[in-house]
């Protein structure tokens, strides 16, 4: 074709053609072309914004991730990174934020062998398989949810990096300043409160290292679990992180559970050595710790446990406990006189760090096991951004060690950041919350506490103490309030905000489990939206994906669901933090977290998302699981102490709203062919009370007779014998209804329940496949 200046010259011949061309070029895009639906709209609004936030993420790769507090802007922009572009996120946080012997060149892998069962070392050898851009590269799961079943299976973080858990929590912080508060003690005892520097911690977590390594030689790096049963005292911190030093496993069990509760996780961690106190304080009540572990030693095997290792809480130091020669050691006698040096030791980031048993719907506690570097980096990250941690801060955290919030954010999130803590007694964190004012003065204006960190069960002891507890006191230095461990009623957040934190404090929600490692959902300081009774947005790298269920009584085993804005909540990408396996049994880890949804990490709790700002608002279990003042109790477990009364033929266990605790506990019995006892409902409580803590100590106990039972075929199942709860639970509810508009002619609540049990699910009838009991309810009553 003949040219001029490089441009095609046009022929007479050839104009009709670019005529027709034009002509139908226009009219497709003018005539012919319709106007796109609301859908394709969407959709490409959702590419244009797909395209916008990977330029907006790829400017991210290079840039320093800002301080807290982080404004929302920023939060969003970060937040997108740490999705699309997960492990370069995670990577930059390892190196930011932790101390490494051997920097990690894998971020994110698949592949670790979690075999732990006391003859091997547990290992994940096999962990090779780089993960990063399977997981970067995934399908949207919104297209197939069962894409990518095993993603969450046997993953590893920074696997080939290595390093001490206790170096990064004490040392690097000694080392530059040692003279800093690091735990402030308030014990019972007048006057016995000390303050101890991070210097002073570092030396007295290796004098104990010394002695560990020395006379107890048997305890073997990466197998052997240590045993802490102690009340809040010092020495509690200083046995955990000589465990970490020296790469041992700590177990860390509640001094409130029973000896029968404590031998069953002994038992199961195989301990051979256990740390425990002489006894604990509450409320100016002694409660024997080391009487409780002799109890729980006589249920098991002899020479299990070899030595015992007694803190002294008694001041005069005199003989406080019994002392079995050759087994038990006193703490005061023998840690003073080591060497206040030891050099900690180096371990593979996947090396275990803890074991910590929670409550699970098949009765059996489960030893849920979390690593060393994933768990750390997650705690520290989320401790400072959560409750925006400055360096002369002093974080309140009123949780027990026993409890994973005591793991997270009493020691080894807060120290890790270098913030001075309060560690406060049993009776201080039990009844100081009864006496409010004793709260103010002893520890908020006091220790001039920046940040408060609590559970709503307190919130509401204080709430209903009056407002006046709260304001004769100055807690100007608060900045941060946070509510751990239930979900917490918009009413109650808002007196919390108001009365507490005087309107100015940011109040975080948070939303976390003990296998999650760390806070999961929450509000951050520095702009994001809050709403009473929400936990707000998911934290970095978290994507939380809400699931639909058919029924409660649904197992979803190997099934697919479809996303929803309310339903079952679950997360559909591993994060740092987040256990690896249940100690001896991955298989019910799998079963647990892993096979009700596959390809996302089952929760074992509902939530609704909010359309118009996206906020979560957790609802609570969806399980067989309990919570009472934060703390999860497994119904099963108490079904079971239930069971070993002669009494008894069967029982079920209910949680029930409570004002105060959140849920409390409703067990319904039926007898064998006894005769009634008039303390049946008192030997019952005492039953459960002693094989598994006051905490599980039932608040209601209705008692079936064998007749009852018989009339009304028993307590609800469904065709395969499975205890119906949810239709347990809400006969009661109607009963309780019932009672209350009729209660100055009617006995006593509990005696009312159990007649009218009977002579209400008669008349109910088959109800195994019934979703809807309620349905039947108003006809029969």
């Amino acid at each position: 074709m003949p040219t001029k200046g490089g441009w095609p010259l046009i022929t007479g011949r050839m104009m009709p053609v670019l005529i027709s061309v034009l002509i139908v070029g226009i009219s497709s895009i003018l005539v012919i072309h319709k106007p796109w639906t609301e859908k394709e709209m969407s959709h490409s609004r959702k590419v244009r914004s797909a395209v916008m936030h990977q330029c907006m993420d790829a400017n991210l790769k290079n840039a320093d991730f800002p301080s807290p507090p982080i404004s929302f802007e920023d939060y969003k922009k970060w937040y997108s990174f740490s999705l699309s572009h997960n492990s370069e996120f995670w990577g930059k946080m390892g190196r930011d934020l932790l101390y490494w012997n051997k920097p990690f060149t894998k971020v994110l892998g698949q592949g670790g062998a979690y075999s732990f069962n006391g003859s091997t070392e547990f290992s994940n050898k096999n962990a090779s398989v780089s993960f990063q851009d399977k997981q970067e590269n995934q399908q949207d799961p919104s297209k197939n949810l069962c894409a990518d079943a095993t993603k969450f299976e046997q993953i590893t973080w920074f696997e080939d990096g290595e390093l001490n858990i206790c170096y990064n929590v004490l040392d690097v912080h000694a080392h530059s300043n040692a003279d800093k508060i690091a735990l402030i003690w308030e014990a019972d005892e007048p006057n016995t409160g000390v303050s101890i520097t991070f210097g002073e911690l570092l030396a007295q977590v290796c004098q104990l290292s010394n002695l560990i390594s020395r006379k107890f030689p048997y305890l073997k790096p990466g197998i052997d679990v240590v045993t802490i049963y102690m009340s809040m005292v010092p020495q509690a911190v200083v046995a955990m992180l000589a465990c970490a030093r020296l790469g041992l496993i700590h177990n860390v069990v509640f001094a409130g559970f029973s000896a029968e509760a404590l031998a069953e996780r002994i038992s199961d961690a195989n301990s051979q050595l256990v740390i425990t106190t002489d006894f604990g304080l509450r409320g100016n009540r002694r409660i024997a710790t080391k009487d409780t572990v002799d109890l729980a030693l006589s249920f098991l095997p002899p020479g299990l446990v070899k030595h015992v290792l007694v803190a002294q809480r008694n001041i005069s130091n005199a003989a406080s406990c019994n002392l079995i020669d050759g087994r038990d050691l006193l703490w005061n006698d023998v840690v003073p006189l080591e060497e206040k040096t030891f050099t900690p030791r180096s371990v593979c980031s996947e090396h275990p760090l803890f074991v910590l048993y929670t409550s699970g719907s098949t009765g059996k506690p489960k030893g849920v096991l979390h690593t060393s570097a994933g768990y750390l980096l997650y705690a520290k990250l989320t401790a400072k951004y959560v409750f925006d941690l400055q360096k002369d801060d002093v974080f309140g955290c009123m949780a027990d060690i026993g409890w994973i919030t005591g793991h997270s954010y009493v020691v080894y999130g807060p120290l890790s950041n270098g913030v001075t803590h309060p560690d406060i007694s049993d009776a201080i964190s039990l009844l100081v919350w009864i006496v409010a004012d004793l709260f103010c003065r002893q520890m908020a204006e006091k220790h001039r506490l920046t940040q408060l960190y609590t559970a709503p069960t307190v919130i509401r002891l204080l709430k209903a103490h009056g407002d006046k507890h709260i304001e004769g006191y100055d807690l100007s230095s608060l900045k941060i309030l946070g509510s751990v461990g239930e979900p917490i009623h918009a009413d109650t957040w808002q007196w919390f905000y108001d009365v507490v934190g005087k309107g100015k404090c940011t109040l975080v929600d948070t939303y976390w489990q003990t296998e999650t490692g760390g806070i999961v959902i929450t509000a951050l300081p520095g702009g994001m939206p809050v709403m009473p009774g929400s936990a707000s947005l998911p934290f970095f790298g978290i994507e939380p994906t809400l699931m639909s269920s058919s029924s409660e009584e649904t197992n979803h085993n190997g099934g697919c669901s479809e996303k929803v804005e309310s339903g079952i909540l679950t997360f559909a990408r591993p994060w740092p933090g987040m256990a690896r396996t249940v100690l001896n049994d991955y298989s019910r880890y799998l079963s647990a977290y892993l096979k009700p949804y596959p390809g996302y990490f089952f929760t074992g709790d509902g939530a609704n998302k909010e359309s118009s700002n996206g906020l979560f608002i957790l609802t609570g279990r969806v399980d067989d699981v309990i919570n009472v003042s934060g703390h999860r109790l497994s119904s099963r477990e108490i079904e079971s102490a239930l069971m070993k009364h002669y009494c008894v033929s069967e029982s079920a266990v209910i949680g029930e709203e409570d004002p105060i605790t959140g849920q409390s506990i409703t067990v319904v019995v039926g007898l064998k062919a006894y005769p009634q006892k008039p303390t049946i409902e008192a030997e019952l409580k005492d039953v459960v009370r002693k094989a598994i803590g006051p905490i599980a100590t039932p608040k209601c106990v209705v008692v079936l007779s064998e007749s009852s039972l018989t009339s009304a075929g028993g307590l609800p199942k469904t065709r395969s014998g499975k205890i119906m709860r949810r239709v347990l639970r809400i006969i009661l509810h109607e009963c309780r209804s019932w009672h209350a508009s009729h209660e100055k002619l009617l006995q006593k609540q509990a005696d009312f329940l159990a007649s009218f049990y009977s002579h209400l699910y008669q008349r109910l009838g088959d109800l195994s496949t019934l979703n809807n009991p309620r349905y039947l309810m108003a006809h029969a009553i």
